[in-house]
């Protein structure tokens, strides 16, 4: 996905191609907002207030901004473009129309209406595809949560901020930068220690459970020091009986307290159940690419960013790597 024509970005040429047509949402990071072009193409726009920013961290923060440019991923949201006016950064990027995971969170749980494994599976399928490319390429997200994660329209999974996560935080020294949701923070965070991708994985593990029981591992905590204090010593609590043992296995081996003992994204996704997973989402697709085989792990035709990214993580013949709870 590209912008629908070549232009200079400044906020006249925006506005110049663009209306808005509503605020999305506002936070921490700023305003967001949905755009629209005169060809009913939509664009999401990132308004950041850089005010507080030096010269040199503004320089810095457009230098992060390259790097994210250069991230392709089917389950990563589109980076666009950006640029700088004034003491406002703007960063442009695909729009999702299914929402965000927060709010499809919700609304399962007013109508008490459980998320089926098959598609919590998929989901964390799709989630630690995006963590493993991440990882592979020393980039964190620091701030995985509901909120954090788009629908698109075909019902798969994008992560979204951790670009503008690493922009904020471009003057710091970012492993050791806490930022984030408390309810999704690490027992190494709160202890002090490094940022590392074992941190992404508890924070998937807390949203794991989220999608199982509609709220965070440690959300009877009153206050943040009990927060803290039930992150650090609570035994982790299991899903509940609807969901088999094996995904309850799979949850519990993201929430281990010590990092040593906590999975990687590539050997989640090389255990029995991701594998299971990520083979049927090819079948799926088949139905979708009919030049697209899957018992021997490869396709023809068409090169597919999708099935290449399930490619990549399907293993067909294994044996040695199952989960059990």
């Amino acid at each position: 996905m590209t912008l629908p024509y070549n232009m200079p970005l400044t906020q006249e040429t925006v506005a110049a191609n663009f209306k808005t047509l509503r605020q999305l949402g506002s936070g921490a990071y700023g305003t967001t907002s949905l755009l629209v072009d005169k060809f009913d193409n939509t664009i999401v726009s990132k308004r950041i207030d850089v005010t507080a920013f030096s010269d040199m961290e503004r320089t810095l923060c457009m230098n992060e901004i390259k790097l994210i440019a250069n991230i392709n991923h089917p389950f990563i949201v589109k980076y666009l473009g950006s640029y700088l006016e004034g003491n406002v950064l703007y960063i442009l990027t695909q729009y999702c129309k299914g929402g965000d995971l927060h709010r499809y969170i919700a609304q399962k749980r007013k109508a008490n209406e459980p998320i089926r494994e098959e598609r919590i599976l998929k989901w964390l399928a799709q989630l630690l595809s995006a963590l493993k490319y991440l990882h592979k390429r020393h980039i964190l997200h620091r701030d995985l949560k509901s909120l954090n994660i788009l629908i698109d329209s075909d019902k798969s999974l994008k992560l979204c901020d951790f670009g503008v996560s690493k922009v904020l935080n471009t003057t710091a020294d970012h492993t050791r930068t806490v930022i984030g949701t408390p309810y999704y923070f690490s027992p190494e965070l709160i202890n002090g220690q490094e940022y590392s991708w074992p941190s992404d994985i508890w924070a998937l593990g807390c949203l794991t459970y989220e999608l199982a029981t509609f709220k965070t591992p440690f959300d009877g905590a009153k206050g943040m020091q009990q927060l803290v204090k039930h992150i650090k010593t609570s035994p982790i609590p299991d899903l509940p009986s609807i969901y088999s043992p094996e995904l309850n296995a799979l949850f519990k081996s993201m929430m281990f307290h010590d990092v040593r003992f906590r999975l990687s994204a590539s050997e989640l996704l090389a255990t029995a159940i991701m594998q299971t997973a990520l083979r049927q989402m090819l079948k799926e697709a088949k139905h979708r690419s009919p030049t697209c085989t899957v018992d021997d792990g490869t396709h023809e035709g068409p090169h597919n960013e999708y099935l290449s990214t399930l490619h990549d993580s399907y293993e067909p013949v294994r044996g040695d790597n199952a989960l059990t709870g």
